[in-house]
């Protein structure tokens, strides 16, 4: 009898590389950037249609290693399963995360649902050891930042 080889797959992370305008290098080289950074960065986001949301990731030194998209069309669905939101950090070995997403109405303030989920992240974050330093809502010309407003513990 003819024993069939096992085969088991292997984990590869591939980046993709994305040019960022000149103006935002300093942002990308900051140490903690500044909910007010992210949301220059993210800033195309208030003109879109739909919800989008977004994970950055960032390493041990509080720098921005890599981001990626998590949702289009709803963040409340985020929480569904939250292995997404911190498996890019897992697999770049980063040690903390900011979540941005937008609101299409244009109204930054966050709804109750919001609120909720960045209380269950931030406790998620501190049992795996990935910390959520902030959320941040883009609206038109404005933003929410959890940071500056809520998450003070």
């Amino acid at each position: 009898m003819k024993k069939e080889p096992l085969y088991v797959r292997e984990v590869y992370v591939k980046y993709r590389n994305k040019r960022v305008p000149r103006k935002a290098s300093h942002i990308l080289k900051s140490r903690i950037p500044s909910s007010d950074n992210i949301s220059k960065l993210f800033s195309n986001l208030k003109n879109e249609t739909v919800e989008k949301t977004y994970v950055v990731n960032l390493d041990n030194k509080k720098k921005m290693r890599s981001f990626s998209l998590l949702s289009i069309d709803s963040f409340d669905n985020v929480i569904r399963k939250p292995v997404e939101i911190f498996k890019s950090a897992i697999l770049t070995n980063s040690t903390s995360i900011i979540l941005v997403h937008n609101h299409p109405s244009g109204n930054p303030m966050p709804s109750n649902n919001n609120i909720y989920v960045t209380k269950i992240l931030k406790h998620i974050g501190k049992l795996i050891g990935i910390e959520l330093l902030d959320h941040v809502i883009i609206g038109n010309d404005k933003y929410y930042s959890f940071k500056e407003k809520y998450i003070q513990e």
